[in-house]
């Protein structure tokens, strides 16, 4: 997460002081703390819970596939949207050629940036579902959603494309937080498997 922090500085330079270019920065701030809330406020609880609670094979199975794997996912969508929110305040401060803070991302540039969360996102169903969680219909609509934002946000000015994105992050990670506190609801229910019940041996 904190290669987005590193990224927002770079892109922003010198000009980091005038209000576009921070409000973009902010926005930018926005999208890596809806990113972190989505996975250790949601599911990084939810799956250590279950990893405790697993013991044996499928403890190793866990441990193994859904803490490497899924991993592997969530750091290189984190990359990607590093690289698109450099480009971003890179465009809105004027810096290195770019063209005025109206114009438009490169292709190369929302594909990093929608793209990446959608790597991240992918990441963190793949996590869900390989620590022996349930999957909502939700979370997998969340990831063609911003999939299917992002020729919109190739045709919005640089800021508004990052604004769209911060929106649709909040939005879901809002909706998240009140499925939880809903009684009897969760992301996920631990997989138990049969012979570890006490009640049938």
């Amino acid at each position: 997460m904190g290669e987005s922090l590193v990224a927002a500085g770079v892109g922003a330079g010198s000009a980091v002081t005038r209000p576009p270019v921070l409000g973009a920065a902010l926005v930018g701030l926005a999208v890596t703390v809806c990113l972190w809330w989505l996975y250790f406020e949601h599911v990084a609880p939810a799956a250590e819970r279950t990893l405790d609670l697993s013991t044996g094979d499928r403890r190793d199975q866990i441990a193994s596939d859904a803490y490497s794997l899924s991993h592997l996912l969530l750091v290189v969508g984190v990359i990607y949207v590093a690289l698109g929110v450099e480009e971003v305040l890179t465009r809105v401060a004027g810096g290195h050629g770019a063209p005025p803070p109206a114009g438009s991302m490169s292709w190369p540039g929302v594909t990093a940036l929608y793209g990446g969360t959608t790597l991240f996102l992918v990441g963190r169903l793949l996590f869900l579902r390989l620590s022996a969680h349930h999957v909502r219909r939700a979370q997998v609509a969340l990831v063609g959603v911003i999939l299917a934002l992002l020729p919109l946000g190739r045709a919005l000015p640089a800021a508004a494309a990052l604004g769209l994105l911060a929106v649709v992050l909040l939005v879901a990670a809002m909706q998240e937080r009140r499925h939880r506190a809903r009684p009897g609801a969760g992301d996920s229910e631990p997989a138990t498997d049969s012979r570890e019940r006490p009640n049938d041996r």
